[in-house]
């Protein structure tokens, strides 16, 4: 489940990733980028949670 939060927050990401790729529309790439991003930390950080 993912709140609006996030979802704000994955919108942010792939503009991001689209500006990084000096174009000025975001486009499937860029959300999968960000996806891809937000999954890792999300992963690392419950894993990090979990071993304390």
């Amino acid at each position: 489940m993912i709140t609006t939060r996030q979802l704000e927050g994955l919108v942010r990401l792939t503009k991001a990733h689209a500006r990084m790729r000096l174009s000025g529309v975001a486009e499937a790439i860029d959300a999968e980028a960000a996806i891809r991003l937000y999954n890792v930390f999300f992963g690392e950080h419950r894993r990090s949670n979990i071993k304390r």
